[in-house]
């Protein structure tokens, strides 16, 4: 079944990667969680949006957020590269 999918990375390479591993769907992309809210006001349809966690102008967290409120039914996978260490682990 194809499906739309929308991926949200600030980072280009990032962008690419989930596009190619998407690549049996329709892969459109975002840079942050405002330019997403753009193209989710303009395409239909959209199934999925997987969206990194530290963006720049609106991070995912906030993107997640709002999209629970305006497209309740969409499913949202976040993605995180930042990895925190503790005292100990230095």
């Amino acid at each position: 079944m194809n499906r739309k999918v929308l991926v949200v990375d600030d980072d280009l390479t990032c962008r690419i990667m989930y596009e190619v591993f998407f690549d049996e769907h329709e892969t459109l992309s975002a840079s942050n969680g405002i330019e997403a809210l753009k193209i989710l006001e303009k395409e239909e349809g959209i199934d999925l949006v997987v969206t990194d966690y530290q963006m720049p102008e609106m991070d995912g967290g906030i993107l997640i957020g709002k999209l629970k409120e305006l497209y309740p039914n969409i499913s949202i996978i976040l993605i995180s590269g930042s990895v925190k260490t503790s005292s100990s682990d230095q």
